[in-house]
C-alpha cells in the first residue's frame, strides 16, 4: 500500500525523497500493511481527498514507495476513483482481470488485492499491487493443488473448504482495513473471492463478479456443473435429470456451510443463497461470466448473469521460447497451473503419441515454475519431436500451434479459440467435464475420458475434417465480444448513480 518503504514517518520534503526517485519501480507494489501506515501519515487529517494538504501528503508518500513517476503524476492518480480488483494469483483467474486492470486505467485509478505469489505477474502487466495473507502462499497452494483428484469426495471437498474458510477470515480482516483507507468506489472480485465482495457489502462498496467459468453458475434449467459433465436433454427423464441434481447439489452446498457454520458466521456469511435464491457468493448486481453464448447450454439464466466473452491476456514473461520446425505441425500439451497429480502420467503419454506420430512436434508446458518439477523437466527425452518446458506464453506461442492437448480449463480453451485451434481435452476434475462436454457440442474438441484414452481420441481428432472450420466459426464469434468495454459502460454507470 502507500507505505514508506524503510517503515518511517520522515518529514514530508526532504532530500531522500528525490534521492529515491531514481531507484523506482515501474510498477506499483503495495505491501499488505497499507491501511495503517497510510492513517499513520495522513495523521489527523480527517479532510476529504481532494483536500490539498491531504493531497500533497499522499502525493510524497507514493512517490516515496514507488508509486509514481512524478508528482503531476500523482495529483492524477488520486482525483480518479479508485477500482479495487480482488484476484487469486493462478493464471486463469488472475489474469483476465490484470487485463481488465489494463483496460480500465485509462479513466480509473486500479488497484490489484491478490496474494504475493501474483505479485510478478502484477508488475510484468504495470498495474499497482496490494498483497494479501502473506506468507500463506504454500497453504494456499496445499486447498487448491492437490496430489490427488477432489471429484466428488465430500470429505476431501470438505477439507478443501474448511482450509479456505480460515484464511478467508485473516483476509477479511486485511481487505476491511484496506477499504476503511482507501475507501474505493467499487470491487471487481473474481468468483472464489467471494469474501472480497461480502466485505465490500459491509462497507456499502458496490461489487460486481467475473466468473471464467459460466456453467458452474446455478439456473433453473438445464443440465447441473460439477456431475461429470452432463449433456442436454429436453425429454422428461432429462427434466428428472437436471431437477434432481439441482436438489443434490444445493443440498451438498447447505450441508458444508452447515459443518462449516461457526467459522462463516465469524466472516459474516450466514447463509449460502439470499432470499430471492441467488448465491451470496456472487454479487447481487452483476455476474460477468467470461464465456461465449454460441458455447453454453440454454439453462434459463437469470439476467444477473451476463456472457460478455472472454478477457485473454497473459502478461510479459522471459521464459524461454519453445523452437518451432519448418515441415512439421506443433501440439501444444498442458494441463494448466493445476493438476500436478496427472502432469507426470499426460507427459508419459505423450511421449508415447509422439513416438507414433513423428510428424508432429509434442511441446509439453508445466503451466507455471511452481508446478514444472526439476527431475521432470530434467527427464531424458531421446525423441526430437518433443519438447518439455516449465512454461509456454499463449500471448508470445500459440499461434504457431496447430493442435493443442489440454484439460479443458477455461483460460486454454478459448485462448485456442482466439487461434482457431482444434483441441483434444482430457478434464481431469471440477468444472472441467462440463467445459469438455460444450466444447464437443459444437465441435471444436474431441473429448480423451482418461490418459490412457489418449492415443485412440488423438486418431479421431486428426481424421476429423470439419474441426477447424468450426474453431474457425468460434474464433469469428469471438471477435464480436468485447468484455472489457462492457465492464468499463457499467462500472461508469454504476458509479455516476444510473445502475439498475
Amino acid at each position: 500500500m502507500l507505505a514508506d518503504p524503510s517503515g518511517n514517518i520522515p518529514g514530508l520534503m526532504d532530500q531522500a525523497l528525490f534521492s529515491d526517485a531514481k531507484s523506482r519501480r515501474s510498477s506499483s507494489v503495495v505491501s499488505a500493511n497499507a491501511a495503517q501506515k497510510t492513517k499513520m501519515l495522513l495523521g489527523p487529517y480527517q479532510a476529504p481527498v481532494d483536500t490539498p494538504g491531504v493531497l500533497l501528503q499522499a502525493a510524497v508518500l507514493a512517490m516515496r514507495s514507488g508509486l509514481t513517476g512524478s508528482l503531476s503524476g500523482v495529483f492524477t492518480m488520486m482525483a480518479r476513483p479508485l477500482i479495487l480488483i480482488a484476484a487469486p494469483p493462478f493464471s486463469g483467474h488472475l489474469h483476465p482481470l490484470l487485463g481488465l486492470g489494463r483496460y480500465l486505467q485509462t479513466d480509473y485509478r486500479v488497484l490489484i488485492a491478490c496474494t504475493t505469489r501474483g505479485r510478478a505477474d502484477i508488475e510484468a502487466t504495470g498495474l499497482e499491487g496490494i498483497f494479501l495473507l502473506e506468507g500463506q502462499d504454500d497453504a494456499i497452494d496445499q486447498i487448491v493443488n492437490p496430489p490427488h483428484q477432489i471429484r466428488h469426495n465430500p470429505i476431501l471437498l470438505y477439507g478443501q473448504l474448511k482450509a479456505n474458510v480460515r484464511l478467508m477470515a485473516q483476509m477479511q480482516r486485511e481487505l476491511q482495513a484496506i477499504f476503511a483507507e482507501l475507501k474505493p468506489a467499487a470491487l471487481v472480485a473474481d468468483f472464489t473471492l467471494a469474501i472480497a465482495g461480502l466485505t465490500a457489502e459491509q462497507d456499502h462498496i458496490p461489487w460486481l463478479t467475473t466468473l471464467p467459468s459460466p456453467c458452474v453458475y446455478e439456473c433453473p434449467q438445464g443440465p447441473v456443473a460439477y456431475f461429470g459433465g452432463l449433456r442436454p436433454r429436453s425429454d422428461r427423464i432429462g427434466r428428472i435429470r437436471d431437477a434432481l441434481h439441482r436438489s443434490l447439489l444445493r443440498l451438498f452446498k447447505r450441508s458444508m456451510a452447515t459443518l462449516c457454520r461457526r467459522d462463516l458466521r465469524r466472516i459474516g456469511f450466514r447463509s449460502i443463497y439470499r432470499s430471492d435464491g441467488s448465491e451470496r457468493v456472487y454479487s447481487p448486481k452483476r455476474v460477468y461470466a467470461l464465456g461465449m453464448r454460441e458455447l453454453e447450454f440454454e439453462r434459463g439464466c437469470p439476467d444477473r448473469l451476463q456472457l460478455i466473452g472472454p478477457i485473454l491476456y497473459t502478461p510479459p514473461d522471459h521464459w524461454p521460447a519453445p523452437r518451432f520446425r519448418q515441415q512439421q505441425k506443433h501440439v501444444l500439451v498442458t494441463l494448466g497451473t493445476h493438476l500436478l497429480f496427472a502432469k507426470q502420467g499426460l507427459l508419459q503419454a505423450m511421449l508415447q503419441l509422439a513416438a507414433r506420430y513423428s510428424g508432429y512436434d509434442f511441446h509439453f508446458s508445466f503451466g507455471a515454475s511452481q508446478g514444472a518439477k526439476s527431475e521432470l523437466l530434467n527427464l531424458q527425452n531421446e525423441a526430437d519431436n518433443v519438447q518439455i518446458h516449465a512454461f509456454i506464453s499463449y500471448a508470445r506461442h500459440l499461434h504457431h500451434y496447430d493442435v493443442a492437448i489440454h484439460h479443458a480449463g477455461s483460460g486454454i480453451l478459448y485462448a485456442c479459440l482466439q487461434k482457431a485451434i482444434p483441441a483434444l481435452v482430457i478434464p481431469m476434475d471440477y468444472d472441467q467435464f462440463d467445459n469438455a462436454v460444450r466444447l464437443e457440442a459444437v465441435g471444436a474438441a474431441h473429448i480423451a475420458p482418461r490418459i490412457a484414452d489418449l492415443q485412440p481420441a488423438w486418431q479421431r481428432l486428426i481424421d476429423d475434417p470439419e474441426i477447424k472450420a468450426k474453431c474457425q466459426l468460434l474464433q469469428q464469434q469471438l471477435q464480436l465480444y468485447q468484455p472489457c468495454h462492457t465492464i468499463a459502460t457499467e462500472l461508469e454507470a454504476l458509479l455516476a448513480g444510473r445502475y439498475s
